[in-house]
């Protein structure tokens, strides 16, 4: 996933945000119809014996090798790129990229927004359970946050390629503050599935910017290895949400644990901000002579 971003992003420069956007989408679509065809097909075969199973996983092994085939028509970059072939200098490299400011605090930002939908994935089921809202009803839901990320993720991206990443990144954070707060005054499905829609709309909004600025900050490094902490980063704040909060929703209930998601995130953006108005704006060192060549082909 590092590397597949990294080339989208290289190979469209002006373009980013909408480009990471359809792939970000392509992405969801595989990962929400992969259980819905495992499921036709165990209903379909039936779950007697192990052969139900052997056909799902057979889909999977043929699905595999078409996206292995279709790998071979990605075209070669043809770009130049600085490769430090000994390895000290390699980790040299990977660690002055980790420690770089604002990379870390955009990862922080998007590792706040998915400790939110960490948290939300897990305990809205059983908040809106005690809501009195069906199990039905929380199914679609949760479908609803998936659908709307998948379908505003382009047009969100390329919302970000024209207005810029940072206000982006911070009205988004902003907006799933306040959705995740309104999920205190839920009672009825109706209000369940606005918040649903607007937490999916925020994610769409923070994600697309984020993936689309690490690509921008890090062309002075390997994109790779930026998107690769990057995606460390963020699923250490997913994974971090249902643990976390789970804590919080033991001691003292499930309204708690969503405003201390909302506090979460705005603890991040903060620094965000604050590293955005006072850090410095280029990421990496960039030797003199990349700075003539770059402004010799512009």
């Amino acid at each position: 996933m590092p590397v597949a971003m990294a080339y989208v992003s290289d190979q469209h420069e002006d373009a980013k945000g909408e480009k990471l956007g359809w792939f970000s989408t392509a992405t969801l679509c595989g990962r929400f119809l992969a259980p819905l065809s495992g499921g036709a097909i165990l209903g379909l075969i039936g779950l007697n014996g192990g052969r139900a199973y052997q056909g799902v996983y057979l889909v999977c092994l043929v699905a595999g090798v078409l996206a292995l085939a279709a790998s071979f028509r990605v075209q070669a970059d043809e770009g130049t790129h600085q490769v430090n072939s000994n390895w000290r200098e390699s980790i040299g490299s990977l660690g002055q990229l980790a420690s770089t400011s604002r990379l870390l605090t955009i990862g922080a930002v998007e590792a706040a927004v998915l400790f939110m939908y960490g948290t939300i994935e897990v305990f809205l089921p059983l908040y809106a359970l005690q809501q009195k809202v069906s199990t039905l009803e929380i199914g679609g839901l949760l479908s609803a946050q998936i659908i709307t990320l998948a379908v505003t993720k382009p047009a969100t991206g390329k919302l970000s390629d024209r207005h810029g990443r940072i206000p982006q990144i911070v009205w988004g954070s902003a907006l799933g503050v306040v959705a995740v707060v309104a999920l205190v005054f839920c009672t009825g499905f109706l209000a369940f599935l606005i918040v649903s829609i607007l937490i999916g709309l925020s994610l769409s909004l923070v994600t697309s910017a984020t993936s689309a600025a690490v690509a921008e900050i890090s062309r002075c490094e390997n994109r790779g290895s930026a998107m690769g902490i990057f995606g460390t980063i963020m699923d250490v704040g997913h994974s971090a949400g249902p643990l976390v909060s789970g804590i919080v929703v033991a001691w003292f209930g499930f309204k708690v644990s969503f405003v201390f998601a909302a506090l979460v995130i705005g603890l991040a953006t903060t620094a965000f901000c604050i590293t955005e108005a006072f850090g410095k704006k280029i990421a990496c060192p960039v030797d003199e002579h990349i700075i003539g060549e770059t402004l010799s082909i512009n």
